[in-house]
């Protein structure tokens, strides 16, 4: 860019008169452009409340509550996502003003779940606050009679987290009475606070659980090493150099230890958490002093499942490092064969080696299951790949009147949509009505039906709602097509 310092006086005055007729015409450019992105902005949310619209309508015709209610939260974040607010409170409205007149008490905390979670999203952080207390009302009269209220509270306090509302969570687990209980609760919490990378809210709530442990078990060591979850919220908020220290003080006294089983899950702890904050050279390290130390126990723990734990966590943690071959060959030392086969399939198919997953499902699955699990995923990862005849190859291999392989065609379909090709993604959706139930096709025409609206083909996507005769069947596929309209996600 050159320099602008020359001085607009020092210019005759014809010449002044144009550079500033130009630069008018350039904000009038830049001006139009900017009002023409708004506009098709604008377009693109009136259609998309155009097909809420219909959804709704839609929705009112059907005749269970519970069917009406769940999809009009749904609703109402896509019309607040579009522009409307106020349509989308009074939806949501509505769904609170009918969980209070519902008997069964797990109905009602989802219903109010969902309202909370719509609430937080769009911005209307009080109505959140307010919705969280009346789950939390409703916990409070289950108490008696239940225990479940306590996980439910876990649950609700870890939910209040990741919205941002630290007071809220940290109030709730208070209110749980067992102080084991909200321990573990205080630790789920701050494991949530580390992930975030929220370093001020964990450290108010691990404040908070070292006063707690004191009180409880005096001078005896935590389950969960604070320091550990402290190193990498360091890590996670960029502060790496103070969180280096802290795991090499972590990892003195875990080779110090005299019981080689505490030992080793000390080492794959600290392991997993150096993934976490990127150190994965480090990480491997720990691992292999991990792996020596598992190795080295003696033959009657060997066979212990134990000992299985151990191998497959240190499986998971080299491949999440990137160790694939190290990781399988850990696998094959371990007892359990459908769980070895499992992980070995999961890593290898992170690692995009497919026909090695193939193998494995073929020779090593003793369980059926086990092996159309397998053939899901590289079917999907096939699609996701664009490679669509590999993936239908795949979708042979599982059999096509599988519920199990919608999820490999609905990928597929995208396939076509990203390829242009949309009569060919009709023609799977086609494939898969014919064979399924309308309720396990649409685990099909949902996803098609967004990608065609986001590849702006939003007609072709309305035209798969007309097979379809249940409501809430076609208000499904109409929600799906607003959040393509919208932009909601990924295809």
């Amino acid at each position: 860019m050159w320099s602008c310092r020359c001085s607009l006086s020092r210019l005759g005055s014809a010449n002044r008169s144009t550079v500033l007729g130009i630069a008018q015409m350039l904000l009038l450019v830049l001006s139009l452009s900017f009002t023409g992105c708004q506009l098709e902005q604008s377009t693109e949310s009136k259609e998309a409340l155009k097909v809420l619209s219909q959804a709704r309508s839609e929705i009112d015709k059907v005749v269970e509550p519970i069917g009406r209610n769940q999809p009009l939260v749904a609703i109402a974040r896509l019309q607040g996502k579009a522009g409307r607010p106020d349509l989308a409170e009074k939806n949501l409205e509505q769904v609170v003003r009918y969980s209070r007149t519902v008997s069964d008490p797990s109905t009602r905390l989802l219903l109010l779940r969902l309202v909370a979670e719509a609430e937080s999203e769009l911005g209307n952080i009080e109505s959140a606050k307010q919705t969280f207390r009346e789950i939390l009302k409703v916990v409070s009269e289950l108490e008696p009679y239940t225990r479940c209220t306590t996980s439910t509270r876990y649950e609700i306090a870890v939910l209040q987290a990741r919205m941002g509302l630290s007071e809220d969570a940290l109030q709730t687990i208070q209110e749980i009475d067992n102080p084991s209980m909200r321990l573990f609760g205080l630790y789920e919490l701050a494991q949530t606070y580390t992930e975030s990378g929220r370093y001020d809210a964990f450290r108010q709530v691990a404040q908070t659980i070292e006063s707690l442990h004191r009180e409880t078990y005096g001078d005896s060591p935590p389950e969960v090493d604070l320091r550990l979850l402290n190193a990498l919220a360091l890590a996670q908020t960029g502060q790496h150099q103070s969180a280096k220290p802290i795991f090499e003080e972590l990892l003195r006294e875990a080779r110090l230890q005299n019981d080689p089983t505490q030992r080793a899950w000390s080492l794959i702890a600290i392991a997993e958490h150096q993934i976490k904050a990127g150190d994965t050279e480090q990480a491997v390290q720990t691992l292999d002093q991990a792996l020596r130390t598992v190795q080295g126990l003696g033959v009657g723990l060997r066979s212990s499942r134990g000992r299985d734990n151990q191998m497959g966590r240190i499986a998971r943690a080299y491949a999440q490092a990137g160790r694939h071959n190290e990781a399988i060959r850990i696998l094959k030392e371990i007892r359990n064969p459908d769980h070895t086969v499992v992980e070995a399939g999961r890593i290898l198919a992170e690692a995009g080696r497919y026909e090695d997953v193939l193998k494995i499902a073929d020779q090593f699955a003793t369980n059926s299951t086990t092996r159309t699990n397998l053939l899901q995923t590289v079917g999907i990862a096939y699609a996701k790949e664009g490679q669509i005849d590999s993936a239908l190859q795949i979708v042979d291999k599982m059999g096509r009147y599988r519920s199990e392989v919608n999820p490999v065609l609905a990928e597929v379909a995208i396939a076509y949509v990203r390829a242009s090709q949309f009569e060919q993604a009709v023609e799977v959706l086609n494939m898969a009505s014919e064979r399924l139930h309308g309720y396990e096709s649409l685990q099909v025409a949902k996803p098609l039906a967004k990608a065609l609206a986001q590849s702006g083909q939003t007609q072709k996507a309305l035209e798969l709602v007309k097979p379809y005769r249940e409501p809430r069947q076609r208000a499904e596929i109409l929600i799906s097509i607003a959040e393509g309209l919208l932009g909601v996600g990924e295809a």
